[in-house]
């Protein structure tokens, strides 16, 4: 199981191998990849800062005690502004390890700013970073391919939840005033706000509705709340991001592609997979090198349907954190023949046809440097942490990144179904554990997906960001199309069941606005943070005269 899990990157969450990864594997590597893995966010590169120590705290490994046993969680907390009444501000780390931002939780650290530390400074209040149970060391079980069932059964939502709850109701720390006292801020007296981005997003939401008791404000960041097995949609977001010319010409290539593979004869679909091989490890300037040192035109036969089609998707590389940048480099590059000739609006394949079209979308394949499609930052995650996330959307949330074949505008082959996936999630784990289809019902059921409408929560989304289509701000055909509203809801109302109370970022991705670099300020980070104070503004003096 995990071998298979080797070319997965971190993020909540994409289903595309990074073509600089793909393109320095071996012949032996790449015959072992065979299936789209969702990516998790790339979190940023930060440095690994030892002045904020580590601490543990032991939690119930199952909550409902049904299972006897404990297990040591980590998290890091800084009290630095902390005043006697001040909130607890929790950052959540969700599907990664955590302590890159453990070890950086100071007002501004070497590279980023943290919007927890922001606030605890205005409030006077305590920073907390959390690291998830099944991820990073706070493991209630070694995470790997001998993972058991039995073992499996307590990675639930439920029982992550309840980790919050439990922890929040025990915490202590030593006040500043008094180093040698334990000071308890329990949520009956102190106000605790979640804080969280992509899965972790979805938890700020949850909490706020599952334990209002104990969550009394959250922060929910491009959060994928409607639990959908299919996520078709996560693809079709990507191809209206892109140029019309652009993604026209991916379109035609795409249906071609299925065209051949699906009627063309022996002769047709050896010359296609020879050709897609071919650009796929070609460098820029015809440099076959790594093609001819490696030998793949002796192997190409052995090149899978579904492996073409993966790289039929690189350019996209990693759109949900990159945008539309990186892409337009290929585009342009497809578009103009790689400068020889003029882009049309249309397309080559309206203009011309679709081998024209085809020639050139090769073309942008090989003569488009890698290196514009990789994450901009290593990920921070391992082989256990991406493993403990395929378990998670296996058995509840779906996310299912496959075509969608009612879709007459797909950039996304036939070939890379739901059903694959779907298999893929009974094969890579123990008999039994998981379920046939994972229970997106019980977690919609419970919180009501992108018709929750709970009190005291901020959503932020990026425009583009392919995970909006289920998030509270989504407009796919099957979502509510709910409106959002900067007007700030009063103390313990929601806003009207048609709206939400959050923002959209024009022309932004994924999680933009939790963490900011020092030396590129992002203004979803400035704006999102100056409403979220806003509204901590209106709502914190409830939580007084109510207590």
């Amino acid at each position: 199981m995990l071998s298979n899990l080797k070319a997965a990157l971190a993020l909540v969450c994409l289903l595309v191998f990074t073509v600089d990864a793909l393109r320095a594997s071996s012949m032996e590597d790449l015959m072992k990849r065979r299936r789209m893995l969702y990516r998790k966010r790339d979190l940023p590169r930060v440095p690994m800062r030892r002045e904020v120590p580590v601490q543990w705290t032991t939690l119930p490994i199952d909550h409902w005690g049904n299972y006897q046993g404990t297990f040591q969680n980590r998290y890091w907390y800084n009290a630095t502004y902390y005043q006697s009444g001040g909130p607890v501000f929790l950052f959540d780390v969700g599907e990664s390890n955590a302590e890159p931002f453990g070890g950086q939780l100071e007002l501004d650290g070497d590279d980023i700013h943290l919007s927890v530390m922001r606030l605890a400074k205005r409030y006077n209040g305590v920073a907390i970073v959390w690291e998830h149970r099944y991820y990073g060391e706070s493991l209630p079980f070694p995470v790997n391919e001998n993972t058991t069932k039995e073992q499996w059964q307590f990675h639930t939502v439920e029982q992550a939840l309840e980790d919050v709850v439990y922890f929040a109701q025990r915490f202590s720390f030593p006040h500043p005033d008094q180093r040698t006292a334990s000071y308890r801020p329990h949520p009956s007296s102190t106000p605790w706000i979640f804080i969280g981005g992509s899965y972790p997003g979805i938890r700020a939401a949850y909490l706020r509705i599952r334990n209002p008791e104990t969550i009394y404000a959250s922060w929910s960041s491009s959060a994928p709340v409607e639990a959908q097995i299919d996520m078709s949609s996560y693809w079709q977001a990507a191809e209206r991001a892109l140029p019309r010319n652009c993604s026209n010409d991916w379109i035609a290539v795409t249906k071609y592609f299925d065209k051949v593979f699906t009627d063309g004869s022996d002769q047709e679909v050896h010359d296609l997979r020879v050709r897609i091989v071919t650009a796929e490890f070609t460098g820029p300037g015809g440099n076959t090198t790594m093609l001819e040192e490696l030998g793949y035109l002796r192997e190409v036969d052995n090149f899978n349907v579904s492996k073409l089609a993966y790289y039929l998707m690189d350019p996209l590389g990693n759109f949900q954190n990159n945008g539309i940048p990186p892409v337009l480099t290929f585009c342009d590059v497809m578009e103009t023949r790689n400068g020889t000739g003029p882009a049309y609006s249309k397309g080559l394949a309206t203009r011309f046809n679709v081998t024209v079209a085809l020639d050139a979308f090769l073309i942008g394949i090989s003569e488009t440097d890698p290196n514009t499609f990789a994450i901009a930052s290593p990920p921070v995650t391992d082989d256990a942490d991406t493993l403990a996330w395929h378990y998670q959307y296996c058995t509840e949330f779906g996310f299912f990144q496959g075509a969608n074949p009612h879709n007459n505008r797909s950039i996304q082959s036939q070939f890379l179904t739901q059903a694959d996936i779907e298999q893929d999630c009974l094969g890579s784990f123990p008999a039994g554990a998981v379920p046939p289809e994972p229970r997106v019902k019980v977690l919609n059921d419970a919180y009501g997906g992108w018709y929750m409408n709970p009190t005291h929560v901020f959503f932020t989304n990026g425009q583009i960001d392919p995970w909006r289509t289920l998030s509270i701000a989504s407009f796919e055909e099957n979502a509510p199309k709910r409106v959002g509203i900067t007007a700030i809801p009063t103390c313990y109302t929601a806003p009207n069941e048609s709206f939400y109370f959050g923002i959209v970022y024009r022309g932004e991705t994924h999680v933009k606005d939790l963490y900011s670099p020092l030396t590129e300020p992002v203004e979803p980070f400035y704006t999102s943070l100056a409403l979220f104070q806003m509204a901590l503004d209106e709502w914190l003096p409830c939580f007084s005269s109510k207590n």
